[in-house]
């Protein structure tokens, strides 16, 4: 039997600023995407390596963006949270 996984840092954006948001972000930090930013490509990627649940944290990276990631993030969880996926909320520091 294989063993299954937790990944507990992911990423995942709303479809329409995915593309953007993985560009920019994986420039800023020199690393290697896995999949396309996007909730299905991060689904499709569990499949290929057994992982049993992925947490996903938000990036906020400004304050006005704060309100419309946990609201992406609660949309995704209903949504999917019946294919193992779990969306954290994410707070900027400057936010409030």
């Amino acid at each position: 039997m294989r063993k299954k996984y937790i990944d507990f840092h992911t990423h995942t954006f709303p479809d329409q600023i995915a593309a953007a948001a993985v560009s920019k972000l994986g420039g800023c930090f020199a690393i290697e995407n896995h999949t396309d930013g996007t909730a299905e490509g991060l689904l499709n990627s569990m499949k290929d390596g057994n992982i049993a649940l992925s947490v996903v944290l938000p990036v906020v990276t400004n304050p006005k963006s704060t309100v419309k990631m946990n609201d992406y993030a609660a949309i995704s969880n209903e949504k999917l949270g019946e294919r193992e996926y779990l969306s954290f909320a994410g707070m900027h520091p400057a936010f409030g």
